[in-house]
């Protein structure tokens, strides 16, 4: 929960438009390295740490460019944006079918309608609606 939690907030960071100070070592610090959103360090470096707060205390012009790049960067985030290659597979079954994908079945079986989705996470909530999920692919798992 704590690495979810934390990432989370990285993008609450985005969409407040702040630089971003992040441990080192997953996807999330991967974009804010690879985009310029900020700065990482490895998680027990205190030098790393020290010398980032001071660079993003310091340096304005730093700073700024950050903000710039954290701007641009929260557009890939709204919601529209994220969910598009789920609306693309949804709309086109068929295709994923055919590039015989791991899990395909999501996307043709009745589990994977919207409709019974929908059901399910408004009769069970989310966690209810995982549990099911995950008991599903452990099941198409041992099918396999």
């Amino acid at each position: 929960e704590t690495r979810f939690s934390f990432r989370t907030r990285v993008l609450d960071y985005l969409w407040a438009g702040l630089p971003i100070l992040s441990t080192e070592g997953d996807s999330m610090a991967d974009l804010v390295e690879k985009k310029g959103l900020g700065i990482c360090c490895g998680y027990q470096s205190v030098e790393d740490w020290l010398e980032a707060f001071q660079k993003m205390a310091n340096d304005d012009l730093f700073r700024g460019g950050c903000r710039e790049s954290v701007s641009l960067a929260r557009n890939d985030f709204r919601w529209k944006n994220s969910v598009a290659p789920l609306i693309e597979a949804l709309r086109a079954p068929a295709r994923i079918r055919e590039l015989n994908r791991p899990f395909s079945w999501l996307f043709h079986e009745p589990f994977a309608s919207l409709a019974k989705a929908s059901l399910s996470l408004k009769e069970e909530g989310i966690a209810g609606f995982m549990e099911r999920f995950q008991r599903k692919i452990a099941r198409k798992r041992n099918e396999s």
